[in-house]
């Protein structure tokens, strides 16, 4: 189990670290809750704990019989959400067990990439991509293979075999030549068939816009409000799709072009046939036209369900600055009360009271420090407003809840970076490393200091500290 954790450094920028990795003798929901509680009641961190987020496993994310429940009943205000990017691989999941032709098709990238994955076929690619660029200044690309618990990671994929369709397509044909087994066959009769291919790309502009959106959601420092705005430009860029072409169709038509004007052909079974990409193109491009569309539509529908965040997290609204530094005048006054109340209320009715024991004192803060973000410098950043705000002697009851919204954790991405840390610290050379061990390193590793920082360190301090942990012996 790895922990990190979220917090505002001195600066009052959004900063996540890396804690703890607990080693589990059992795969259930009081294990789990009895190692994250002892560790963090070493380091009295328990009563701290206001926001968790995790992945969607039942085991950790149930609020009733999972870890998140277990730590509801000991801490009655906890927030907990779960991660949104284990969510939107999970709605494009949907979308495969949806759509049988984009289930086949996955299967057809996945096997596509995990051909090329050997030297002697990379080798070739290359040599037939040398081909086509006819001396031109452009980089060798290699396929890159997806994976089934990450479904996002299709789209690079996909990119890559529509950028290398022609190299790929010569590639298979040469081997064909020397090797005629069922597999090869079926991926040569696949990805030689235009309406097959016109699919690949469909289904790479449809994952584009989400892929863009799963990257902003991997920053560290991004907050709940930046994710709902990501998330709607996401859905309009979908939205678009439904009227023209992607980039990715547009590419791919401007390769068909390329080869239909300098070769003519395209490799089929062995013989040659006329690609006539002019006819072919635009039929089959009509013909999955409307399956697009149904997919676009069905995945927004998918989206939207498992982005629907509970209430309390929207009611943190009031204390998003970005919104209320674009708000008009006439708005100032009325802007997030109704919210502010619903936070309180909340707070109040699980047992936070230090929260809400001035409520008319926190209406007036609320009120004056909207005022106060009001006439900040429009380009000033909002780590420098939150600390303005958080200084301020007047503000400094109301501005724990603007901290607060800044800390609302949407993904659990760095607990997932660990877990791939961990795969280069324990490596087939060191794979006798206890747990312990392990723990420690990582903690080196993901927070240490920086290599830029590395002259500022104090060698000397850490030396000291290192004397003075416990009794050593010294040669």
């Amino acid at each position: 189990m790895a922990v990190s954790i979220r917090y505002l450094n001195s600066e009052y920028q959004i900063v996540e670290q890396f804690l703890t990795l607990q080693e589990l003798n059992y795969q259930n929901a009081n294990e789990y809750y009895n190692k994250l509680k002892a560790f963090l009641e070493e380091y009295d961190l328990m009563k701290k704990l206001m926001f968790i987020s995790t992945d969607g496993a039942y085991v950790v994310s149930s609020t009733k019989n999972g870890l998140v429940g277990k730590l509801k009943s000991n801490i009655p205000y906890l927030i907990s959400t779960k991660c949104a990017a284990h969510k939107i691989c999970l709605g494009v999941k949907d979308l495969s067990n949806q759509f049988h032709d984009i289930k086949i098709l996955n299967e057809q990238v996945y096997l596509l990439c995990a051909y090329f994955n050997t030297k002697k076929k990379l080798d070739l690619l290359a040599k037939n991509q040398y081909k086509l660029l006819k001396g031109d200044d452009h980089s060798i690309l290699t396929l890159l293979q997806p994976t089934d618990v990450r479904w996002i990671s299709y789209y690079p994929s996909v990119v890559r075999i529509v950028d290398l369709l022609f190299p790929v397509l010569d590639t298979l044909n040469e081997i064909m030549t020397e090797n005629q087994s069922f597999t090869l066959q079926n991926l040569i009769n696949h990805f030689q068939q235009l309406e097959n291919i016109i699919l690949i790309a469909m289904y790479g502009d449809l994952l584009s816009p989400i892929y863009k959106l799963t990257k902003q959601i991997q920053k560290q420092d991004v907050t709940l409000m930046e994710l709902q705005e990501d998330f709607q430009q996401c859905k309009l860029c979908l939205l678009d799709l439904k009227e023209k072409e992607g980039p990715l169709m547009r590419t791919l038509i401007q390769r068909i072009g390329q080869f239909d004007n300098e070769h003519q052909i395209i490799y089929f079974d062995n013989k040659q046939h006329y690609l006539k990409s002019s006819y072919n193109y635009g039929h089959y491009f009509f013909k999955n036209k409307n399956k697009q569309q149904q997919m676009i539509d069905f995945l927004i529908i998918t989206l939207n369900e498992r982005f629907d965040y509970f209430t309390e997290i929207k009611d943190f609204q009031a204390f998003n600055i970005t919104q209320i530094i674009k708000l008009k005048p006439s708005e100032i006054e009325s802007y997030g009360t109704t919210e502010l109340k619903n936070t309180l209320s909340f707070y109040k009715q699980n047992q936070q009271s230090d929260f809400c024991q001035k409520e008319e004192v926190l209406m007036e803060q609320y009120q004056l420090s909207k005022r106060r973000i009001q006439s900040c410098p429009s380009n000033m950043a909002i780590s420098d407003i939150l600390k303005l705000i958080s200084q301020s002697i007047f503000l400094k009851d109301i501005s724990i809840f603007y901290q607060l919204f800044q800390l609302i954790p949407i993904s659990s991405v760095e607990c997932e970076r660990i877990f791939s840390h961990v795969t280069n610290i324990l490596s087939k050379k060191r794979n006798q490393l206890d747990t312990q061990t392990i723990n420690d390193l990582l903690f080196i590793s993901r927070n240490g200091p920086e290599i830029e920082n590395i002259q500022k360190f104090d060698i000397n301090k850490a030396i000291e500290y290192w004397k003075n942990d416990k009794l050593r012996r010294f040669v």
